[in-house]
């Protein structure tokens, strides 16, 4: 954001994620200070590595299922390294990715389609 309140484009912005990046959220995927950016996508998640001054170098890329849609990011089993679920909406299925080692590769583990699920607040 500059001193009027507005913002300036990084370099080399936008981004070329491929096929339809739908959504987007950051994190520190190898753990070196810097966030990473990871889209999903067409039929999978695409992974650009920070550099911490507003640039990115593309990363990995992991199939997940057909039309992936959504995503969110946890450390879902509790090994302190960044997990990711994708919502996929034309094969109506969720696939959970662990993260893997320190480097900012994730692997998919499971796709789920899912049943009836009610939460309750």
């Amino acid at each position: 954001m500059t001193a009027g309140g507005g913002f300036v484009e990084a370099t080399a912005s936008p981004f070329d994620f491929g096929d339809h990046a739908f959504h987007a959220i950051v994190a520190d995927l190898n753990r070196d200070g810097k966030m990473d950016v990871i889209a999903a996508g067409g039929d999978s998640v695409r992974v650009m590595l920070g550099g911490g001054r507003g640039g990115f170098a593309r990363g990995p890329t992991t199939l997940t299922g057909r039309g992936t849609w959504r995503l969110d990011r946890a450390d879902l089993n509790g090994d302190g390294k960044t997990d990711v679920v994708t919502a996929n909406s034309e094969s109506g299925t969720i696939s959970v990715l662990l993260g893997r080692q320190s480097n900012p590769q994730i692997s998919q583990i499971a796709q789920i389609e899912p049943r009836a699920t009610a939460l309750r607040y």
